[in-house]
């Protein structure tokens, strides 16, 4: 019998047991009647007496022993991270030591996990803490902890989305307003109902206001306790009803939310993927041991839209002077044949193509991007990758893998590096922090150990461009953001650790971030990536999306608009060119490409890097473009990026749109057909012969593929820059 049918007759046995209604019932009802003991236990105080919690676990053992079921662990777990503020797995060895049965479900361990997880400030996004309340004035970290932490534990407990619906239709109210002489303390304040709050206006918080306030809190923190309880029991029911103790030949385990699953145990017992007992560091623990086959069905989806929309960006960038320019010297000063250099065929050095094609990815900055980090990071990663992916001769499975590894470990540097107490004070291009996840791609690829990855991600750190990307905002130029180097540290970096080439410890693994780091492989960041419509800076999309919407809703013109006035916030005011001289200057400006869409009903490629930037009735409209701050837009930046248009005509009528978002945000339900069309747009105005068709077509099969050849033909043969591609 092999391995495979073997597994696959468990799991039909385990589908059979679940079909056991009446059993499962039993269980499900026992795990009730303990849980609702436990919560007799803990309901007398806001608190959670931990003294009347255990006499709750201890009623759910006695329950679930009486019904010869296993110990129902997910019970266990949650009533005791809920009465006890539960936060290291040493609290996993007190359960068992209540339970006096130790039976080591890795259920138990799970819970336990996500629940302290959850609790750990450094696993916060602390964006909107950071400026809740204060008009756009950064209190600090360590207020802002105090912020979040004035949320009832139990909610946060529960997780980001427990938090998020909690903070739904609440403003941060001052006790004592800051109009007042009112601190931006955390001890000034407390979430509360919006409409309260703004009604209260400027005046102060009445004691009988606070009292009211506190009660609710109060009362929201019990709910959610009792609600979290009889979640876990039911958990725990399921689980007890088809796992027995981890004996024998199987590791049978399920993750709430997911499928069960089966896997044949090695000599050695061994967690599930997302959840490991190891020493090693989390991030070393993640690039060694992900692969595509451990990837959330989501996840894998995303990594087919992030993949197509960094390719069709990489070709159509080809086309600008800067590409072209850096494709040029890396074909010089990186010769070789192991990696292709889009439009130029396999003429490069690993190096020299994550290089060049990198700086081809951006060249439009059409490519992806995330608002924690206020930067992009398929571009850093994705070239690095694919380079490295044709050195190794890796399949189109791995190279995915690593894709995924690269974007969770740079997507949190770039967090981490943005509140570090000394690179913080500066905005940091995306390079920057991009070369962490480029070198732990490129170390999943090379296979490296978890010490050389570790050095990896330091040299990678050590070496990788400053990019102070505010200057090149206010004056334009083909630096950007450093992309492009950041791709070539991170190859570098990862091969130099290989050749056992060292590196001081990387920021992301000091232990006041290593909580963020625990979330590898069960919080997908990935999801949280934008997509780009228009050809220039993230920060001009949402005000070109309310020109077009104006010009379509108003039937307007050049002719009849008087005056154009974008209020969004303080960093977009930057972008200030209104007669771009080159497409970087196009790219880095917030009037010209609002009046591109005004006279065109368009921003596209011809617009931004073509002869449209000659265009006198665009240029003119530009000069009619104003910009100001709006401080509530402000306060909401970077969380949300914002803009509204206002339109004066020359009759003197007034249409006003926004605040609106760009197009593309996480939440906005982008498509694979949207992406498609996309690429059809920028592929078919810069190439001649190619397909985006055959592209879409090989970046849906990537995971099939035996070697990536097929996927970095595409680009060899899509460019612009001309040349033939030579065989390896």
């Amino acid at each position: 019998m092999t391995d495979k049918s073997l597994t696959d007759a468990v799991k039909h046995a385990i589908r059979a047991r679940l079909n056991q209604g009446e059993k499962s019932k039993r269980f499900a009802e026992s795990a009730r009647e303990g849980a609702a003991q436990a919560m007799d236990g803990i309901k007398d105080s806001a608190a959670w007496s931990a003294d009347k919690a255990r006499q709750g676990v201890a009623a759910v053992v006695s329950v679930t022993r009486s019904h010869g079921a296993p110990v129902i662990t997910g019970v266990t777990a949650g009533v005791l991270v809920v009465s006890e503020k539960v936060r290291t797995t040493a609290s996993f060895q007190k359960m068992l030591e209540v339970m006096r049965d130790p039976m080591p479900f890795w259920d138990a361990y799970g819970q336990l996990s996500r629940f302290s997880l959850n609790l750990d400030w450094a696993n916060v996004e602390p964006t909107k803490y950071l400026y809740a309340g204060t008009r756009g004035a950064s209190r600090g970290l360590p207020e802002a902890q105090k912020v979040w932490e004035a949320i009832p534990e139990s909610i946060r407990a529960a997780g980001p989305e427990s938090t998020a619906k909690y903070l739904e239709g609440k403003d941060w109210s001052h006790i004592h307003p800051h109009s007042e002489g009112g601190s931006q303390l955390a001890s000034n304040g407390l979430f509360e109902d919006a409409s309260l709050n703004r009604a209260r206006g400027s005046d102060h918080m009445a004691p009988r206001e606070l009292e009211a306030a506190q009660r609710v809190l109060r009362s929201n923190a019990f709910h959610a306790t009792l609600l979290e309880t009889e979640k876990c029991a039911m958990e725990g029911a399921l689980t007890a009803s088809v796992v027995r103790a981890p004996s024998g030949p199987f590791q049978m385990y399920y993750q709430p939310g997911r499928t069960l699953k089966v896997r044949l145990r090695a000599s050695c017992p061994r967690s599930p993927s997302w959840i490991r007992l190891t020493n090693l560091h989390p991030i070393n623990d993640f690039i060694t041991h992900v692969r595509y086959g451990d990837l959330p069905n989501e996840v894998r989806k995303l990594l087919s839209k992030n993949l197509l929309d960094l390719f069709a960006a990489t070709i159509a960038g080809t086309a600008t002077p800067a590409a072209n320019i850096m494709a040029d010297y890396a074909a010089t000063a990186f010769p070789g044949d192991e990696a292709t250099i889009a439009g130029r065929g396999r003429i490069g050095s690993g190096t020299g193509a994550a290089l060049a094609n990198a700086c081809a990815a951006n060249a439009l900055d059409v490519d992806d991007g995330f608002r924690g980090a206020k930067g992009h990071p398929g571009a850093v990663i994705i070239p690095a990758a694919l380079a490295m992916a044709q050195a190794e001769n890796a399949s189109g499975a791995d190279f995915l893998a690593a894709v995924a590894i690269g974007y969770e470990v740079g997507m949190r540097a770039g967090t981490i590096w943005h509140c570090h107490p000394q690179r913080g004070p500066s905005y940091h291009g995306s390079g920057s922090w991009g070369s962490l996840g480029a070198a732990a791609a490129c170390a999943r690829l090379l296979k490296l150990g978890p010490q050389e990855v570790e050095h990896a991600l330091a040299i990678a750190e050590y070496h990788a461009p400053l990019a102070p990307i505010m200057i090149c905002v206010r004056h334009p130029a083909m630096v950007k953001d450093g992309i492009h180097w950041g791709a070539f540290v991170g190859v570098t970096a990862a091969q130099l650790a290989a050749r056992g080439f060292t590196g001081t410890s990387a920021t992301p693994y000091a232990d006041e971030y290593r909580g963020s780091m625990q979330t590898l492989g069960t919080d997908w960041w990935i999801e949280r990536v934008y997509y780009k419509f228009y050809p220039c800076c993230r920060w001009a999309q949402p005000a070109i999306a309310g020109a077009l919407e104006l010009r379509t809703r108003h039937d307007l013109t050049p002719d009849n608009i008087a005056s154009v006035r974008i209020e969004t916030f303080e960093a977009a005011t930057h972008l200030g060119t209104r007669r771009p001289a080159n497409t970087e200057e196009a790219q880095y400006s917030l009037p010209y490409p609002v009046a591109c869409a005004f006279v065109h009903g368009r921003v596209g490629v011809p617009e931004i890097a073509g002869r449209g930037m000659n265009d006198e009735e665009v240029l003119a409209l530009s000069d009619r473009v104003e910009m100001s701050v709006d401080p509530d837009i402000e306060a909401r930046f970077p969380g949300e990026a914002l803009a509204r248009v206002i339109v004066t005509t020359s009759g003197g009528r007034t249409h006003s749109i926004g605040p609106l978002p760009a197009p593309g945000d996480p939440d906005s339900g982008v498509t694979l057909n949207d992406l498609v069309s996309k690429a059809h747009r920028l592929i078919d105005q810069v190439t001649d012969g190619c397909r985006a068709e055959h592209l879409v077509e090989t970046v849906l099969r990537c995971a099939d593929l035996r070697t990536i050849e097929p996927l970095a033909e595409c680009l060899a043969r899509c460019g612009s820059g001309g040349g033939s591609t030579s065989g390896k």
